[in-house]
């Protein structure tokens, strides 16, 4: 994914971010299909399902996104720690993105955490 120093609205709006990368692991791609890529079970919920091409989106919802929210409390995948996330929001022509990720100082990466 872009370093945010090709993203100068990113480095702009956290420039505590600025030279972080972006990372999505495949276990975090197979949460996003499992919880938010079901047809019916988004209708449930009022969304749209999660497809591939929203995925492939990634790169540009963190470089060219439509709102950012940035220190938001975020829980790992074990749910018994709270991390440092970033919400990022990008309006399509077929509906909005919501693509969250975590902070990692240590790795100067931000992993992929879900989307809807």
């Amino acid at each position: 994914f872009a370093k945010p120093q090709e993203a100068p609205q990113a480095t702009q709006d956290a420039p505590e971010l600025a030279g972080y990368s972006h990372s999505l692991d495949r276990s975090r791609a197979d949460h996003i299909r499992r919880n938010h890529g079901d047809v019916k079970a988004e209708a449930g919920r009022g969304q749209i399902a999660v497809t591939g091409n929203d995925m492939a989106r990634i790169p540009e919802i963190v470089t060219d996104y439509d709102a950012i929210s940035t220190n938001v409390p975020i829980k790992n995948e074990q749910g018994n720690q709270t991390l440092r996330g970033v919400v990022f929001a990008k309006k399509f022509d077929d509906g909005v993105v919501v693509y969250t990720g975590v902070v990692s100082r240590k790795r100067r990466d931000l992993r992929g955490a879900t989307m809807w």
